[in-house]
């Protein structure tokens, strides 16, 4: 890949995670890309999210875990870029714990010398985090924190930094407490900045609420507005419709919009996927995509014993 190629796929990055028009200012872009196919699905919404994904969307959702829980996501994004994040969880009385790993890495790049000269040789830029979550019920109130240990390379530059994200959620019952709405409140990516060599980036700070409700006992629709740092407030709905197979099992068709994704030609905003669950099985599927730039596509699978 040359360097051309690598100013483009980095450009990308920033700008679809959510921070156009400040690529530079921060560092940690991987760290705004949603985990969860069926977050990302729906609008990448997740403020309101209850279950193993909330370890990335708002800790607080961790509360809700009875059960041990696995999942595992891959992603291929943009330009040969992949990422994964796997995810345990479990309920320790009175609280619920989890940790996840996440990894990003882009295509080989091809190395130059000091004057220009392109060499025999390639490198990997990667980023990794890896994450401890703690959430608990105070009454009727859930909150949650997870601290973060971060590493991003390039070539042979490794820079890391150590971040917190913490988040609250309450429930409002309506239709006779039959059913609610969940609002959610968390703050991400608070820590130190990352520094390669002599130069230090801040982590892309971000303030997220948002809300779900279950519109029905087929439909699930959530809203979620976000505050980057170095980006203006973006907007994130989504939808689910579930139709019962019988049993535990059912399957369920999502779509949804975001506004952070309005810099490139075409189809772009829109977000669509599938699930399928079986008992405590499920799978799914989000795909994304990006205009003239390329799709985007989800895969997670989440596990309770």
């Amino acid at each position: 890949m040359t360097r051309r190629r690598l100013l483009l796929i980095t450009s990308a990055l920033f700008y679809f995670s959510g921070v156009a028009g400040a690529a530079g200012t921060a560092s940690g872009a991987f760290l705004k890309l949603g985990i969860g196919a069926r977050n990302v699905a729906m609008g990448e919404t997740g403020a309101a999210e209850s279950g193993i994904y909330s370890l990335y969307w708002n800790p607080a959702g961790l509360s809700n875990i009875e059960t041990v829980t696995v999942s595992f996501m891959h992603a291929m994004w943009l330009d040969g870029i992949t990422f994964q994040q796997a995810a345990y969880a479990q309920r320790m009385e009175p609280c619920a714990v989890g940790i996840s790993a996440t990894y990003l890495s882009m295509p080989a790049i091809d190395k130059y010398d000091r004057t220009g000269v392109k060499q025999n040789s390639t490198y990997t830029p990667t980023d990794m985090a890896l994450a401890f979550s703690l959430a608990r019920n105070f009454e009727t109130v859930p909150v949650g924190a997870t601290i973060k240990f971060i590493s991003s390379s390039i070539d042979d530059k490794t820079a890391m930094a150590v971040a917190a994200d913490v988040g609250a959620c309450y429930d409002i019952a309506y239709s006779g407490a039959e059913k609610k709405i969940r609002l959610g409140l968390a703050v991400q990516n608070i820590g130190t900045p990352m520094k390669f060599e002599t130069e230090s980036f801040p982590l892309p700070l971000n303030v997220k609420l948002g809300a779900a409700c279950s519109a029905s006992d087929h439909t699930v629709i959530a809203l979620d507005l976000n505050k980057a740092v170095d980006s203006d407030v973006t907007a994130h709905v989504g939808a689910e419709y579930a139709l019962q197979l019988g049993g535990s099992s059912s399957l369920a068709g999502r779509l949804g919009y975001k506004t952070n994704a309005r810099w490139s030609e075409g189809l772009t905003g829109i977000t669509a996927g599938i699930g399928i669950s079986i008992n405590r099985l499920g799978l799914d599927y989000a795909f994304v995509p990006y205009g003239d730039l390329d799709t985007t596509h989800r895969i997670s699978i989440s596990l309770g014993f």
